[in-house]
């Protein structure tokens, strides 16, 4: 009877364990497809003393430029766009550019103009790389 017991807790432990395991596996394997459309939802975050119709997104792949509606947009992109968050081509004085990233569902550009986008990301790095905590 006790063997019973086991017998049936250990196939109870078994068939969930094969079950998440193969689920496991089957994820990580999966292979994402760098052509997928996703639909992106951009924020600006601007942190500068211009206006947000001073700044848009541009697509690193197609050179093409998006406008921000009232600090967001809306777009489907493949999932292997990076965008930049850059200046509109209509402000000729100015110029601001921002670090390159691939997009996600949702995803947010800063416009900081107090330090320079890529210094900011050199000194974060160096941070990283450099912490003795």
């Amino acid at each position: 009877m006790r063997e019973n017991i086991i017998a049936m807790g250990v196939v109870a432990l078994f068939i969930p364990a094969v079950y998440f395991g193969w689920l496991g596996l089957k994820w990580v394997f999966t292979t994402v497809d760098p052509n997928d459309v996703i639909a992106v939802s951009v924020r600006l975050e601007n942190r500068c003393d211009l206006d947000d119709n001073v700044f848009v997104a541009e697509s690193l792949t197609t050179g093409r430029t998006y406008r921000f509606n009232n600090g967001k947009m809306e777009l489907k992109l493949p999932r292997k766009t990076k965008l930049m968050l850059t200046i509109n081509k209509s402000y000729p004085g100015f110029e601001y550019t921002g670090i390159p990233q691939k997009v996600e569902n949702t995803m947010t550009l800063v416009a900081d103009c107090s330090v320079s986008p890529r210094l900011q990301s050199t000194m974060g790095a160096m941070k990283e790389q450099f912490n003795t905590d």
